[in-house]
């Protein structure tokens, strides 16, 4: 059988074949990414069959597993992508200190390994938002992409139609990819009581695993919505097409409303952007070459004062989910709240005076946003990070670096 997995980033091609042997048969199967180049340390499971049954891929990414006859699905937990590779503490100081001479804001790096454990673990220190799980650190990495499913739906619509386009991304990268990954991650979490945050909600259905029944600071299982899934639908891929293509895909605008009473009932626990700043010439080709993400982060509040005048939600709730709640959430030591000897990370804003993207304001290096010709309500004039001025009058100081972010573990 083959099959494509819909969650990002770890795309892999699947190639098994079924043995039958006696009462059981054997799946004996290849892991590849897009390139058809094998996957080593892959976890693949089938069920239900017998119950679960799992394996591990090879070094030429080879796996075999026993099944009973019967109808399974197949789950794949990936190697870790864009991790920082743990050599002890010596050389993540060193990575930490390589940090701060990039960023301006403050940030954090956690360690990771090249290949995930055998098993989840219970975690110590501050919840990561990457995936797989280290035994050499006890940190948990789950995220919305360690968990991997395969179906068809691409499969599918390539036999129907000649050339696939934007408006197939929410059925390709659809709401029950969205929901199986999601699910399988919160299992997985609550069968070995690990501390679990998913990333970008994007589906209705997904809600049901979130509860608002205990406060912030302690639930064991968080998630966050990002704003281009409170602000567009799939209706605005017939103005905007790849500009707004994104994983998980935006989708049908009853989706859009579920996630906005999620977010005012507390069961999405804070606003994010998932930022990624693509270039124009990377988004301007095929659907199916075009890559996936969109810039964000410089209008992500702007969008938010945007629904507080549109009454969708308070100017109190916007600073609870986009700072307090951040902060609480991952546990972050002196940051998030305007408290005497807290760190001043501070925005001004003029909520009377409208802004109005454009190219000569876009301060992203890809030099675009989905949001051009928008007009907001109000105005970012300041921003102070750690007590320094780096934002004023649509310029950024380069001169100050960002600080590293420590947590109350």
């Amino acid at each position: 059988m083959t099959g494509y997995p819909s969650a990002r980033p770890a795309q892999w091609l699947l190639l098994a074949l079924l043995i039958p042997t006696g009462l059981f048969g054997q799946l004996r199967g290849t892991v590849l990414d897009p390139t058809h180049a094998p996957v080593a340390g892959a976890h693949v499971t089938a069920s239900p069959g017998t119950g679960e049954r799992a394996t591990v891929s090879g070094a030429n990414g080879e796996f075999l597993l026993e099944l009973a006859p019967g109808r399974h699905r197949i789950l794949g937990l990936p190697v870790p992508d864009a991790m920082v590779p743990w050599n002890g503490a010596a050389s993540l100081e060193s990575t930490r200190g390589h940090s701060r001479q990039l960023g301006r804001s403050p940030s954090e790096l956690h360690p990771g390994r090249a290949q995930p454990p055998a098993r989840p673990i219970r975690t110590s220190g501050a919840p990561s938002r990457a995936a797989s799980a280290d035994r050499s650190s006890g940190w948990c990495w789950l995220s919305r992409s360690a968990v991997t499913r395969h179906f068809f739906s691409f499969e599918a619509l390539k036999k129907t139609k000649l050339e696939l386009e934007t408006i197939d991304h929410p059925i390709i990268r659809s709401e029950e990819a969205c929901f199986q990954s999601s699910f399988a991650a919160v299992q997985l979490a609550k069968k070995h009581n690990t501390r679990l945050h998913i990333l970008h909600i994007s589906t209705d259905r997904e809600l049901q695993l979130f509860s608002n029944m205990l406060p912030l600071a302690e639930k064991r299982i968080t998630a966050e919505v990002c704003v281009h899934h409170l602000h567009f639908s799939q209706n605005d891929y017939d103005n905007l097409g790849n500009l707004i293509k994104c994983n998980p895909a935006i989708k049908a605008p009853f989706h859009r409303l579920a996630l906005w009473d999620a977010l005012l009932e507390n069961k999405l626990d804070v606003i994010a952007t998932d930022h990624a700043p693509h270039t124009l010439a990377e988004k301007e080709v095929s659907y199916e070459k075009a890559h996936a993400g969109l810039p964000l982060v410089q209008h992500s509040l702007l969008l938010m004062l945007y629904y507080v005048q549109q009454g969708r939600i308070t100017l109190e709730r916007v600073v609870e989910k986009m700072s307090h709640a951040v902060a609480t959430c991952f546990k972050i030591k002196e940051r998030g709240f305007i408290r005497e000897g807290y760190h001043a990370d501070l925005v001004m804003v003029d909520l009377n005076k409208p802004y109005e993207v454009n190219k000569n304001n876009i301060l992203y290096k890809c030099g675009w946003s989905p949001l051009d010709r928008f007009r907001f309500p109000a105005s970012v004039e300041k921003t102070f990070v750690s007590g320094n001025l780096v934002y004023e009058n649509n310029t950024v100081n380069d001169s100050y670096k960002g600080t590293r972010l420590k947590f109350d573990v």
